[in-house]
């Protein structure tokens, strides 16, 4: 006896066939947009900025011609610009090399900048900006140059002999400065400060090497900045400064095993109120080895200063409530440690052959506690305002005119 076939099995193949079919015009359909295209140079577009016309968001352009450019990219998203062996972007010595305006996550890498007007790479308002493994060299204004750029990273490039900074940040917020070498800079070598621009706040600016840079070797204005195991080598003026954004700002810049080696001016600039200079190492500045300025509140703690041509440390007027601990001083022409505010905590802190004197105080309500001075051109304390307090310090010297312990 035969069987008839039930309702379930004579319907369900139908329905199933129905559904993959569905799926499968649907997979069609989306696949083509979720795909990034790249673009070749010069297989694929004769220039650069044929190139980025061409490209949709998420595409990714590659150079392989030796010399290409200027280009200007505007309101993109998620691009990427690779160059491929020894490609080069080119200004013309008329225009930026290349322009980025607008969009957000867009990465430049392995590209050389030359002979660009303002900047071999110039960024207004991108978010998310990278830049890794560029050079620029020969630029008429800055190497790169970025403006209200938030979480810029900008890392091992090499920048040489450009005309402005070899590096110009304004108004970018936590942007991330790393392994960067920048040489024969005509101002800054990497300036993340702008008398006429918003300082970057919560920057980091690590292990980068600066030589010869033809104003400050590193400049930094904003608050909550990190400046750490950088080399700077020959800065025309400061070595490194950091700015205040006006009168009793606070910047609390983290300052922290970095080297200065031959600053024409001061090795290390501190401005604004409550940075923290630790660990660093300063090796025969033109003028003072670690100065403190601004409002005051600064920590001194563990640096050392050789051979610097005016005095080792100095606290200047108004840079009140400072706490300087263990530094050590060597061979200054001037002071080792020169205090002219007043309510700072010297404690044992070291100075060693100072031409004139190992302390000099100028302020009052300073707390000196076992600090030493050795071999001393002058007196090891000379302390001509009086209304400070003495415990457990060698000086071996008073300055009899003066007040002291």
């Amino acid at each position: 006896m035969m069987h008839s076939a039930s309702p379930s099995t004579s319907v369900r193949p139908p329905r199933l066939a129905a559904l993959a079919l569905a799926a499968g015009a649907a997979l069609a359909t989306l696949a083509p947009a979720g795909l990034a295209d790249t673009i070749r140079i010069p297989k694929d577009a004769s220039s650069l900025q044929e190139a980025v016309d061409l490209a949709q968001d998420g595409d990714t352009i590659i150079v392989t011609g030796k010399k290409a450019g200027p280009a200007v990219v505007a309101s993109r998203n998620n691009l990427r610009i690779v160059g491929k062996g020894n490609a080069v972007l080119d200004g013309d010595g008329i225009a930026p090399a290349l322009s980025i305006f607008g969009g957000s996550d867009i990465t430049v890498e392995r590209l050389a900048f030359r002979n660009g007007l303002v900047g071999g790479l110039v960024a207004n308002n991108v978010d998310g900006l990278m830049v890794k493994r560029c050079r620029t060299q020969a630029n008429l204004g800055h190497g790169l140059s970025m403006d209200n750029c938030p979480d810029l990273v900008v890392e091992r490039c090499l920048l040489k002999d450009d005309g402005g900074h070899g590096l110009r940040v304004a108004g970018s917020d936590r942007a991330r400065v790393e392994r960067n070498v920048v040489k024969g800079s005509g101002i800054d070598g990497l300036s993340l400060s702008n008398l006429l621009a918003d300082g970057s706040d919560d920057v980091v600016i690590r292990r980068n090497v600066v030589r010869d840079a033809g104003k400050d070797g590193i400049d930094l204005k904003g608050v909550d900045g990190v400046v750490e195991r950088n080399t700077i080598v020959d800065a025309f003026e400061d070595g490194l400064e950091v700015d205040g954004g006006g009168t009793g700002a606070k910047t609390r810049a983290f300052v922290f095993r970095n080297t200065v080696r031959g600053a024409g001016n001061d090795a290390i600039r501190l401005n604004g109120g409550d940075n923290r200079a630790e660990r660093n190492l300063v090796v025969k500045p033109g003028n003072t080895g670690i100065k403190a300025r601004g409002s005051g509140g600064h920590e001194l703690v563990r640096n050392r200063v050789v051979r610097p041509a005016g005095d080792g440390v100095e606290v200047k007027p108004l840079a009140n409530g400072c706490n300087l601990d263990k530094n050590v001083v060597t061979s200054s022409r001037k002071d080792g440690f020169s205090i002219q505010s007043n309510g700072n905590l010297v404690a044992r802190n070291l100075s060693v052959r100072a031409d004139d004197y190992g302390v000099q105080v100028a302020g009052t309500g300073n707390s000196f506690q076992n600090n030493r001075c050795r071999k001393s051109g002058d007196h090891g304390l000379s302390d001509m305002a009086g209304g400070n307090t003495y415990a457990g310090n060698s000086f071996k010297g008073v300055d009899p005119d003066g007040f002291g312990p």
